[in-house]
């Protein structure tokens, strides 16, 4: 009877010690997720923060047969 007792509480500490180990696991794949869609978040609001190159920039090269060079734009136009 006293192993029986023991064997039922062994069984009882090892599915607790098998569900702690599920919950941990699904723990860090959400923390895991979290981190992600946040990372995203940041990324997609600087993508949309920054103006293109092209339109924050007042020059641009420009090659023809004279060779390259510098051509410069107004910013009010």
């Amino acid at each position: 009877m006293w192993s029986s007792n023991l064997l039922k509480i062994c069984g009882q500490i090892f599915d607790w010690i098998t569900f702690l180990a599920k919950r941990s696991k699904l723990g860090i794949m959400q923390n895991r997720q979290e981190h992600t869609i946040n990372n995203i978040g940041s990324s997609s609001e600087k993508l949309t923060a920054e103006e293109p190159l092209w339109l924050m920039s007042s020059c641009f090269i420009s090659s023809d047969r004279q060779g390259v060079r510098l051509v410069t734009v107004d910013a009010a136009a």
